[in-house]
């Protein structure tokens, strides 16, 4: 009868024990698909990742995490915007060669929960020094490595070879397919904002950055200026050269400007052989000088297209700028209308007083020209 008893006691024991242990996988599922389904409904690149290096740190209580991205070409990093490149400094990096991962993952490649010696948190945490534990989920698609993404803790014991990583496996998987959706979904949108000619942004995608810009700045009340840049007697291009020059003359155009403007300037290809950029956290004065530097750089810069003779094509640059802390504007589009028709009226200023030349319209609508050229 004793011995009947003992064994029905550890019996139930042990099922107490399965019934407690099953219910603390399941509060884990839980935990993880919680998160899965945060991922799986971010619909761009920069919201992903805003999830996987923020949102993941406060939801699963974490020190820090750092994502490491394969982009051998650059690609990817190329879809972010350089504010928000600068956003996640420290916490994302892209790796130009996959040697990397295989140091780090070695033949097996699956999570690795460690904790970390001194030069392994000077690596992989170079701004949290207190890190002391991480878990190094490996992001693959297709049998490649593309990725791998570091959680860290400051408790040594949080991450430790003995723990399960069924959830973190799959944590990983989704990470994995979630980053090459929203990477395939950011290519074709940037497609679509792209003047395919110039390869620089099209009309559309200037009113995007229009807008908000125009907010940035209501926000920072800093100046944001744009400029309206017409290429002088264009038609003379096409009727002296044919079509296809002028073509390789709006694509040298393009890259002109583009490689005087700053790395938070928008250069977009506004119509024809028209092009605008908007310069945020930019007063008059440096508006005016980066246009000048364009038209000058214009000026001497020679075209050349099939055997014909190289041949120039000047600029006619407007310049106005918006100041919105003496400016009162009934809403920030309204702001948006008033800084481009100034711009595009100093691009007439500029043609009337003889082409080749930055003009500088106020945006109250007080002409000033800057001389310049000829």
């Amino acid at each position: 009868m004793n011995d009947l008893y003992t064994e029905n006691q550890y019996l139930r024991r042990n099922l107490r024990e399965l019934v407690s242990k099953a219910k603390e996988n399941q509060r884990i599922l839980e935990y993880f698909q919680h998160f899965e389904l945060e991922l799986l409904s971010c619909r761009s690149l920069h919201s992903l990742f805003i999830k996987l290096l923020f949102g993941a740190q406060s939801h699963f209580e974490l020190a820090s995490c750092r994502l490491l991205l394969l982009d051998p070409e650059g690609a990817t990093k190329k879809l972010l915007e350089y504010e928000q490149l600068q956003e996640f400094e420290g916490v994302l990096e892209f790796i130009s060669h996959p040697e990397l991962f295989k140091k780090l993952y070695g033949n097996e490649v699956s999570p690795q929960l460690k904790p970390l010696q001194e030069m392994e948190k000077a690596r992989w945490f170079p701004w949290v020094p207190v890190v002391e534990s991480c878990a190094m989920l490996p992001l693959l698609r297709d049998d490649q490595i593309i990725g791998s993404l570091h959680f860290g803790s400051v408790s040594r014991d949080r991450f430790t070879p003995d723990k399960a990583v069924d959830f973190m496996s799959r944590l990983a998987s989704i990470i994995a397919v979630c980053l090459e959706n929203c990477i395939n979904q950011e290519h074709i949108r940037r497609l679509s904002l792209i003047d395919m000619l110039t390869r620089v942004k099209n009309r559309r995608s200037f009113d995007e950055d229009l807008s908000k810009e125009l907010s940035r700045a209501s926000r920072t009340l800093k100046p944001l200026s744009c400029l309206f840049i017409d290429a002088d007697h264009f038609k003379q291009v096409n009727d002296n050269y044919g079509h296809q020059a002028g073509d390789v003359a709006l694509k040298s155009i393009a890259q002109l400007i583009s490689k005087q403007l700053r790395q938070t300037d928008h250069l977009a290809r506004y119509g024809g052989e028209e092009f605008a950029a908007l310069l945020p956290d930019c007063g008059r004065e440096t508006a005016v000088s980066i246009a000048e530097r364009v038209r000058q750089m214009a000026e001497i810069k020679q075209i050349c297209y099939d055997s014909s003779a190289p041949f120039k094509v000047t600029l006619s640059i407007g310049v106005s700028t918006w100041y919105p802390q003496t400016t009162v504007v009934e809403s920030d589009a309204w702001a948006g209308e008033r800084l481009v028709a100034s711009a595009d009226n100093a691009v007439y200023d500029a043609k009337r007083g003889g082409r080749n030349r930055v003009c500088y319209k106020a945006y109250e609508n007080q002409s000033c020209v800057v001389e310049s050229g000829y």
